[in-house]
Formats: structure tokens, C-alpha cells, sequence
């Protein structure tokens, strides 16, 4: 009888972990490999990131929003609206000594990746890291961009050319120039985004099913 009652305990255990999503966080692979197959990983609140990945390099990223019901959790990554969007951060305040300046926070994570601020819809200037521009013009819209050059050298093709951000109003009904704060981030893997809108299923907390049936397990 005490054999029984702790198998009955075990199995109500294990039905109770197979059952509770409130623990979908953390990374899922397809592949006890790191640097080969695909894999999500789940952040808080409610957002991922997908990828896939060989020997050579991410082939394929894609990042959004996911939600719940029961066992089903609906994937939103990017769309054909947004798989170009490169999003910036901007902060505007009065300048009153100048035609104003452009403060940017940026990060290079590759010398292939190249950024061009573009002023007023014209005036460009390529920057490369942190960098503090002061144009000549007073800043009426600010947009950036960024693309690759490498010249047929990387392990794996982009799939997308150029990023852009929205452009960014900056010009309002003060007379006063103004400075502008940029913070942005932009990785390889940024190029080769993809379209992402699927329904897996939740078999454990450790293990999510994709709709062709692949295992994705808890790393």
C-alpha cells in the first residue's frame, strides 16, 4: 500500500508539471548542439527570440511577441511590415547656443555592419561607434540606416539589404534648434530575419512541440 501511494504521488506530480505553463521561460532546442539547430528562447513579459543555426552562422532570426492559451502558445515574430524595422530610441530636447547636436549610442558588433545617420532627408554621415554630430543645419528629421558590406565574405547570405527606423520628427512649433539622443543596436543576425507566425504546443515545461512535430527540449 505505501508502494502505491508514492506512485500515485509521483504521477500526480508529473501530471502537475506537464500541465503548468508558468514555468515556459529559457531556451528550447531541437539540437543538444550549440552551435547547430534551431532553438526559441522565451523571455519575460511574453516575448522571444528565434533561431536558427549551423556550423556556419545564424541562418535565420526572428523576434516578437508570444501568447498562451492552455497548452497553446501563438508565436509573432516579425511580419512583412516590420522585418525591415530598425528600432532607435530617441530623446529631443532645446538647444539654445547652436543649430543643435546628435548624440548617438551605438555599439559595432561587426566590421561588415555599416550605419549612416540621414539629416533632413539629405545629409548623411556615416558613423561606425558612439558619436557626437554637429551639423550645420538645424535638424528638422533624422532617420537611421544600416547595411552590409562585405563583399561576398560571410559564411551565410543576408536576407535583407538595409534596416531603417522610422523617420524621426524632430522640428516642432519652438522656434528653439534642438539636440537629439539616439541609442540603437543592430547584430548580424538582424539580416537574416524571417517571417514568423506559428502555434506550438506545450507537452512539458520542458518540452514545447512544433507544428511539424519536432521536439523542442529545455536547455
Amino acid at each position: 500500500m505505501r508502494h502505491t501511494n508514492i506512485i500515485f504521488v509521483l504521477l500526480v506530480l508529473l501530471f502537475e508539471n506537464c500541465n503548468s505553463a508558468n514555468q515556459l521561460s529559457g531556451r528550447y532546442a531541437n539540437s543538444y548542439s550549440e552551435v547547430s539547430g534551431e532553438e526559441i528562447i522565451f523571455n519575460q513579459p511574453n516575448r522571444f527570440e528565434y533561431y536558427l543555426k549551423t556550423e556556419m552562422g545564424i541562418l535565420e532570426y526572428s523576434a516578437g511577441s508570444w501568447q498562451q492559451n492552455k497548452d497553446k502558445v501563438m508565436l509573432k515574430g516579425f511580419t512583412r511590415e516590420n522585418i525591415k524595422v530598425l528600432y532607435a530610441e530617441s530623446r529631443i530636447t532645446n538647444n539654445v547656443d547652436s543649430m543643435g547636436r546628435i548624440v548617438v549610442q551605438y555599439v559595432s558588433k561587426s566590421n561588415v555592419i555599416k550605419v549612416d545617420i540621414v539629416l533632413n532627408d539629405a545629409e548623411i554621415f556615416h558613423i561606425s561607434s558612439d558619436t557626437t554630430l554637429l551639423p550645420s543645419r538645424r535638424i528638422k528629421n533624422i532617420q537611421v540606416k544600416s547595411y552590409l558590406s562585405h563583399a561576398g565574405l560571410l559564411s551565410s547570405p543576408p536576407k535583407i539589404d538595409t534596416l531603417r527606423s522610422s523617420v524621426i520628427s524632430v522640428d516642432g512649433e519652438s522656434n528653439l534648434s534642438k539636440n537629439v539622443s539616439l541609442k540603437f543596436n543592430i547584430n548580424l543576425y538582424d539580416f537574416v530575419r524571417v517571417v514568423l507566425h506559428d502555434t506550438i504546443t506545450i507537452k512539458c515545461n520542458h518540452t514545447i512541440l512544433y507544428p511539424n512535430k519536432i521536439k523542442f527540449r529545455k536547455s
